[in-house]
């Protein structure tokens, strides 16, 4: 390559065979024989002596300027010198010492400048089969040679007039017009365009080295041995000061050139170039637009030489492989290939981006439903475009996915289907989706929610709209929103993203304008038909993008499966808004009527299992439960789960001490002292001794074995209705469960006290007077007195019966001053459930003697206790070792703290008085408008609703059809009892209502 346009006048040398044998001979002192090589401007040969050695010899243009040619010279020796591994021939010495001796031609007196060079064994990679290893090296090569670059300086390398500077690009634009075909000179337009918009304005801040600027396949030699390893570069022509990158672009232009797959060998250059010599994030940004400006050049400088030299095919060679690059790069979003490059090159795709994705994340946390219904607690299905998709039948006529898709939803009882991000398709493998990189776009890149035509669509977030199109190509969106959302600050600007809502009706293209402001939730279309939402089911395709990649109206819906990893920076997750559970996208082969089969053939037939459908849980968090297709249910009875399913504090404190140690409490530990002090800080102070045990059952035999230890005595008043464990002596003592279906009765050494009634008919004074009788009769059956009374603070199985104010502080001490043992249970509304105190009994003004817990101590871990005076507690040492393997363990002790400290830090008790109250409120005032609303009663989070005849069970049925989990209880299963996580919020409790106003309207008589 010359200088510039005029030295393409002055031919191309032209020695005999015979000339150059006698000159290298008087030169060099070096016999051989010669053959020609190409060249377009030098007259290049091979020769090989007589011993053997082979050797390149280069007769300059005559037009040449030395000065350059001796910079060659000086840039190979110090290359040699930097980093001999690179191969780099230097020019051999002529007999009197010099590297660039000059000769005359005869037929001209032309004089020309001489360099023989050795032989550089290998194969040209013009000759050698492409593959990716390949392309790898040569990016790690060149690395290597810009990094050896960088040390070398030279004013005569500064050559502002160079014709091939890709920082002179637009020197030659005025050549376009030498392009003969009008489609061709319209491309090159286009790219000259781009370069002065992309590039230009960027140039002045970019490194600067001397570069190569020659990396083509031609001069490029691979070893001989391994084509995948370079051995040298050749050809120093184009060496000149400019931009660093410029030299990583001009080898992306030649190997892009035949190249099957853009992106694949395109990452493998950068990434091999990088990992050597690390580029900046601009320059990343503008490779492509130098490449494509590299091939550019090339036509341009090859039509314009043409003109004069018609019958010289070596100017033109290259100009069909180029524009064919061309084309296919034309065709590429350009700001898409600068997102890639900056991203195989290790930066953000653009400046700013980790803001923009921190910003959807921060806004996906607040972000309303998509559709008119809560897409969280819809039935949902999952469905597949993917041929052999598990759990999927793949249906590749489009016309019969609308009624495939039906009939599923209808079979599972799905009120959506989704369709999942990142899915590679068969669908997509049509012309549509073929793109010129070399891949199909196959790759989905948003959420899809089939629903049915009509449902409304909604922003869930503020936003601005950007465009609304009717895209209505075939297989295409149809209808099109684009809304922009503001961003978080970052480097003091706020960098919006955007959402596209695809497959709509036309209503949103009279509806919407661009520019108009939405509030979250405004309704902005409905999801369109077949007929006009580009020939497929009804679905909204939902998308987030960072950039919008300069389209308009319009953004890709689909990508080339190996460039995912940018596509992900692009158009994240759409789920971050969505904020489905994780395992809505998760196809689960196990659904609950397999388990349940299971089951019934493992475990026995008595254990129950919830609602007619039963539900196959997979995860908590907070007040909800997720079933095994991620929808999300409103958990309004676990009371187990007390400060929230899968509390952070908890679950860590439970991981971190598992991890150090667990054993039993014949060891001494300060954990199990450590929690033991805090509760018992809770009790009154007559309760000084804890003991630790595994469950309410555990916690409640115990109990009774010491107050009978204690007392000498056998018999235990029990309140009607009650129920304490289930082991066998606690069933002995719980009507609950010995006067219904399988129990045996009442033993003789069980007497049963009156339970209050919810509402007493009569005044409370002598309801309460009459009550008390009743104790004192028990007392009177037990022969030598009873050894305890066992009470819950709050009757649950009897229906969530709230005690009559001081019942059970009387009924205590009448116990008491028989000489027996007071036991308070807990198990069920201990631990701040009430909302007026840690512990139930507590509001009665009771003193029991014993207060058993369990339940909710762990938050799920299986963790209880015993709290008792000290007199008890001595005399329940007679000699007898009391021993648990599992109660008070570390672990136990290290969660059960944990679950303390959640009540206390986030102030759970005046939550459940709050929000309880709120809830009651609200059903009291529901309650006047159905009279088969009996009562409404509890304290804090411990509710019952008693309901005439099966009213009670059917609304808990419709509950759970709409993801609101509520059970029955009561001596009839009449009372739905309310008693979810102590985190249970307001906006809980107006869910809950909702729901609970909509299943009375439509079952209450």
């Amino acid at each position: 390559m010359g200088n510039n346009v005029s030295e393409f006048a002055t031919p191309v040398p032209a020695f005999s065979d015979a000339e150059i044998q006698k000159l290298v001979r008087e030169i060099y002192g070096i016999d051989a024989a010669a053959s020609a090589l190409v060249g377009d401007r030098d007259q290049n040969v091979a020769l090989k002596s007589s011993t053997g050695e082979k050797y390149v010899l280069k007769i300059a243009n005559a037009a040449e300027d030395v000065s350059i040619l001796a910079l060659q010279a000086e840039l190979a020796d110090h290359l040699a010198a930097v980093d001999p591994s690179l191969g780099i021939a230097q020019a051999v010495k002529s007999l009197s010492g010099a590297s660039i001796p000059q000769i005359t031609a005869k037929d001209t007196d032309g004089t020309h400048a001489v360099r023989l060079l050795p032989f550089v064994e290998g194969q040209l990679l013009a000759h050698t089969p492409r593959t990716l290893s390949q392309v790898r090296a040569i990016g790690a090569y060149l690395g290597r040679l810009t990094r050896a670059l960088q040390s070398f300086g030279s004013p005569v390398a500064h050559r502002p007039d160079f014709m091939w500077s890709l920082d002179n690009a637009t020197g030659v634009e005025s050549f376009a017009g030498d392009i003969l075909d009008p489609a061709d000179r319209a491309l090159v337009e286009r790219e000259f365009f781009r370069y002065k918009l992309r590039c230009k304005p960027h140039l002045q801040g970019l490194r600067k080295s001397v570069l190569y600027q020659d990396a083509n396949d031609h001069n490029i030699i691979m070893q001989a041995d391994d084509p995948d390893s370079v051995a040298a570069v050749i050809d120093f022509g184009d060496v000149a000061y400019g931009s660093t990158v410029n030299d990583l672009a001009i080898a992306l232009a030649y190997l892009l050139l035949d190249a099957d797959d853009i992106y694949a060998t395109a990452r493998a250059l950068i990434s091999g170039y990088v990992g050597v010599c690390p580029l900046q994030p601009k320059e990343l940004e503008i490779l492509f637009d130098l490449a494509a400006m590299r091939l550019v050049m090339s036509v341009c400088i090859s039509s314009n030489r043409a003109k004069d030299f018609p019958d010289n095919d070596y100017l033109t060679i290259s100009q069909a492989p180029a524009l064919a690059c061309l084309r296919r790069l034309d065709s590429l979003n350009r700001e898409f290939l600068s997102c890639f490059a900056r991203h195989v090159g290790g930066c953000e795709i653009f400046d700013g981006q980790r803001n923009v994705l921190a910003s959807i994340r921060s806004a996906g946390k607040s972000a309303r439903s998509l559709l008119g219904i809560d897409i969280q607690s819809a039935a949902k299905s999952l469905v597949s475009m993917r041929e052999g998709a598990r759990g999927a039948e793949y249906i590749e006529d489009q016309s019969q996915y609308t009624s495939w898709l039906t009939e599923c939803m209808a079979r599972e009882g799905s009120e959506i289907a989704l369709g999942t991000y990142l899915e590679d398709r068969t669908c997509y493998q049509m012309d549509q989706f073929q793109s010129e990189a070399g891949e199909s776009r196959s790759v989905h890149l948003g959420v899809d929610v089939f629903a049915p035509a009509g449902m409304s669509v909604h922003t869930p977030l503020d936003a601005t709209v950007v465009s609304v199109t009717n895209n209505d190509a075939a297989l295409d969106y149809g209808p099109t929103i684009i809304l922009a959302h503001n961003g978080i600050p970052g480097e003091g600007t706020k960098q919006p993203f955007y959402t596209l809502y695809g497959h709509l009706s036309l209503t949103c293209l009279k509806t919407l304008k661009p520019g108009q402001k939405l509030a979250a939730g405004d309704k902005i279309a409905e999801i369109g038909d077949i007929s006009v939402n580009g020939g497929w089911a009804p679905h909204l395709h939902f998308q987030v993008m960072t950039s919008l990649l300069g389209e308009e109206g319009n953004f890709f819906g689909a990508c080339e499966p190996s460039v995912v990893d940018v596509w992900q920076q692009i158009t994240p997750d759409p789920n971050f808004i969505m904020g489905l559970a994780p395992e809505s996208f998760k196809y689960d082969p196990l659904g609950p009527d397999q388990l349940l089969e299971e089951r019934s053939q493992l475990m026995g037939p008595s254990l129950s299992v919830s609602y007619d459908k039963p539900l196959k849980i997979v995860r908590g968090k907070g007040a909800y439960l997720y079933d095994h297709t991620g929808r999300q249910y409103l958990d309004c009875v676990n009371n187990i789960c007390h400060v929230g399913h899968a509390n952070p504090r908890v679950v860590t404190a439970m991981a971190k001490q598992a991890a150090i140690l667990n054993t039993n409490t014949r060891y001494l530990h300060e954990t199990i002292l450590t929690y033991s002090d805090r509760l018992l800080a809770t009790l009154p102070d007559n309760l000084e001794v804890i003991y630790f045990v595994c469950s309410g059952s555990e916690a409640n035999e115990l109990a009774l074995r010491m107050a009978r230890n204690a007392t000498g005595r056998e018999d235990i008043i029990t309140l009607d209705w009650g129920y304490h464990g289930n082991t066998a002596g606690l069933i002995d003592i719980s009507p609950y469960k010995f006067n219904r279906k399988g129990g045996t009765g009442r033993k003789d050494h069980v007497h049963i006290a009156k339970l209050p009634e919810a509402q007493a008919a009569e005044p409370i004074d002598h309801y309460l007077e009459s009550v008390q009788q009743g104790i004192l009769a028990s007392i009177d059956r037990c022969g030598d007195g009873p050894a305890a009374m066992i009470a819950e603070s709050i009757s649950g199985c009897g229906g969530q019966v709230v005690l009559p104010d001081g019942y059970l502080k009387s009924a205590f001490e009448m116990v008491q001053r028989a000489g027996g043992v007071a036991i308070a249970d807990e198990v069920q509304v201990g631990f701040g459930r009430t909302g007026k105190g840690m512990w139930s009994f507590v509001e009665q003004g009771a003193r029991p003697d014993i207060v058993t817990m369990g339940k909710p101590m762990g938050n799920g871990h299986p963790v209880a206790a015993v709290a008792t005076t000290r007199r008890i507690a001595d005399a329940f040492a007679n000699g007898m070792e009391y021993f648990n393997s599992f109660g008070g363990n570390p672990v136990s002790m290290a969660t059960a703290s944990a679950v303390l400290s959640e009540i206390e830090d986030k102030q759970l008790i005046a939550h459940a008085d709050a929000v309880g109250s709120y809830l009651m409120d609200e059903i009291r005032k529901m309650s006047a408008e159905y009279p088969a609303i009996m009562d409404v009663r509890g304290r804090g989070l411990f509710i019952g609703v008693e309901c005439t005849g099966t009213l009670g069970g059917d609304i808990v049925s419709f509950a759970r059809d709409r993801a609101i989990l509520l059970s029955t209880d009561g001596p009839h299963n009449t009372v739905i009892k309310i008693k979810p996580p102590m985190v249970f919020s307001y906006a809980d409790a107006d869910t809950l209502m909702a729901v609970l106003k909509d299943g009375f309207a439509h079952l209450s008589p």
